[in-house]
């Protein structure tokens, strides 16, 4: 039986929103906002800065998939869709003012993290693929 096939654009983004909610709900404190990251202080610092202790949404991307760092926009696309954003003229700021809404919850961040996963077709696609692998 042949594999199915899922391009990558469509598979990394609901991976990586699968491991930032899981980021995210092993300690919510991790969450920020106004910065990508700040550390133990409260001062701002690059994501992948050692000292960093807590990433806004964007920020956490960096630091848990670096190889899509400059190469995250199939990621960020799948956010924009989740939040009902489809615009051929893709700005990467949308995802950003969304999480530094000054109402938003790190609930709300997970939520919308577990929509991009798929909780449905893409991400069970990929857990059922993991598994037809393994054995």
């Amino acid at each position: 039986m042949a594999d199915a096939h899922i391009p990558d654009e469509q598979v990394i983004p609901a991976v990586v929103a699968a491991k930032l909610a899981a980021f995210y709900r092993a300690d919510p404190q991790r969450w920020t906002q106004d910065w990508y990251a700040h550390d133990a202080k409260g001062f701002d610092c690059d994501a992948t800065a050692p000292e960093a202790v807590c990433w806004c949404l964007r920020g956490a991307i960096q630091v848990l998939e670096p190889s899509l760092i400059g190469r995250d926009r199939a990621v960020l696309e799948e956010f924009d869709r989740a939040l009902g954003v489809v615009d051929p003229n893709y700005e990467s700021l949308r995802i950003v003012n969304w999480n530094d809404n000054r109402h938003r919850t790190v609930n709300e961040v997970i939520a919308l993290c577990d929509r991009v996963a798929g909780i449905g077709y893409q991400f069970s696609w990929f857990r059922q693929q993991c598994v037809l692998r393994a054995a």
